[in-house]
Order: structure tokens, then sequence, then C-alpha cells
């Protein structure tokens, strides 16, 4: 019984992490087509968990906003 359950929690863990990075490769396309040595594999699955978080918490900007912020003004017009 305690096997069954022990199977049934890490099934239950699988599913949610491959739902997390579905969700990561829905929002950045580019990860499909992305193949990198073993050694990168965390180090771009974290900066995608950051860039997400990131977007979750502030939104995507506008693009109005966004080339301003890149050209460096203060009050985008």
């Amino acid at each position: 019984m305690e096997k069954i359950r022990y199977d049934s929690n890490i099934n239950s863990m699988r599913v949610v992490i491959k739902n997390a990075f579905v969700s990561l490769i829905n929002r950045w396309r580019i990860l499909k087509h992305f193949n990198s040595k073993v050694d990168q594999t965390s180090l771009i699955t974290i900066a995608c968990c950051v860039l997400h978080n990131y977007y979750e918490m502030w939104g995507a900007l506008e693009p109005r906003f966004a080339n301003a912020r890149i050209r460096g003004d203060n009050h985008p017009n």
C-alpha cells in the first residue's frame, strides 16, 4: 500500500513538472528548436523560469514603452 501511495505521489509530481515545462516552451517558443549542452540546460531552465515569473508579475510592456526603455527615455510618448 505504501508503494502505491509513493508511486502515485511521484506520478503527480511528474505531471506538474511536465506541465511547467510545457508552459515554458509555449511562452518561449524558441526552446522547441533549442539544442544545448547538458551542463547548460539547468542554467537555461532557470533563466526561462525567472523571465516567466517577471512576465507574470509585470506583464508585457506595450511596444512604445518597450522601445522608450531601450532608448533610455524617461517619459515615452
